[in-house]
């Protein structure tokens, strides 16, 4: 077992402070939830009886102090640059990113030979997409003789409220063009604008989906060899008229909210739209 202690970069946030909070009940008092806003790292410690602690952290000015004793890093932020990963694998701190976009995991690939050279695991794809999805089209590599195309379909919301960073990643990713294999060759294409459709299980049932830069078709051709097989990732959300409206206007509309609440912009809008 890993000595140290265990620290979660944005460790209050939606999807942060739920690992924090389950490492937090098996590693008691090696838990760290870190961040800028220190009152909602120490809020989030009050919640769990002081299992999760707080600390201030700005990744962009670590002082040495604030990395002793820890073990590993799990980041469950954006980052614009690799500085604070540097910082971990040259103290021989292993590192977890939840990151989804590709840009910013490649440039942490790079840093393989860095991360070797101090004896860090770095571990990449970690979560539902990249990650389950990653970990669900290995188990059909596994069962097929060869995989020649491969669709992932995501259907956003079931029921829960994205927290504000996912909602900004959706939101700066709605119209970006990208590249793609299809039929064996290279083709650029842009967000929202192919589509397929598909059969969800239960009460989402048929659904049209959209074409989405999700960092994990990437990952999937280079990690399991598949760079000859057709991969794309489509997206769809838990409203259909959210998905029928596509980027134009609706989306618009809560750009111009984030300033204000994020969350609530989200749930105001499907409300309306359910209603």
């Amino acid at each position: 077992m890993i000595n140290g202690k265990i620290l979660v970069v944005g460790g209050y946030g939606s999807v942060g402070r739920v690992i924090a909070t389950t490492l937090g009940k098996r590693f008691l008092g090696r838990v760290v939830a870190a961040g800028r806003n220190y009152h909602k790292a120490k809020q989030l410690s009050s919640e769990t009886q002081r299992q999760v602690l707080p600390l201030a952290l700005d990744i962009y000015k670590v002082r040495e102090s604030e990395l002793r004793d820890v073990a590993v890093v799990v980041t469950c932020i954006d980052q614009g640059d690799t500085q604070f990963v540097e910082q971990c694998l040259r103290r021989g701190i292993h590192y977890v990113d939840i990151s989804a976009s590709y840009k910013f995991l490649s440039k942490i690939e790079a840093l393989d030979s860095e991360a070797r050279k101090h004896g860090s695991t770095v571990v990449l794809s970690v979560g539902l997409a990249p990650g389950l999805t990653n970990l669900l089209v290995s188990y059909c590599q596994s069962v097929f003789e060869a995989l020649e195309q491969v669709d992932i379909f995501i259907l956003l919301g079931s029921g829960e409220v994205p927290g504000k960073e996912s909602i900004l990643w959706i939101l700066e990713n709605l119209d970006t063009e990208f590249l793609v294999r299809e039929k064996g060759t290279i083709k650029q294409v842009r967000s929202f604008e192919d589509s397929k459709e598909t059969v969800f299980p239960d009460e989402f049932g048929r659904q049209r989906a959209y074409r989405f830069n999700f960092s994990d078709r990437q990952a999937i051709a280079k990690t399991l060899g598949i760079d000859s097989a057709s991969t794309s990732t489509w997206v769809c959300f838990d409203s259909a008229l959210v998905t029928q409206l596509k980027l134009p206007n609706i989306f618009i509309l809560l750009r111009c909210h984030l300033a204000c609440s994020i969350s609530s912009s989200y749930s105001i809008l499907l409300s309306l739209l359910r209603a």
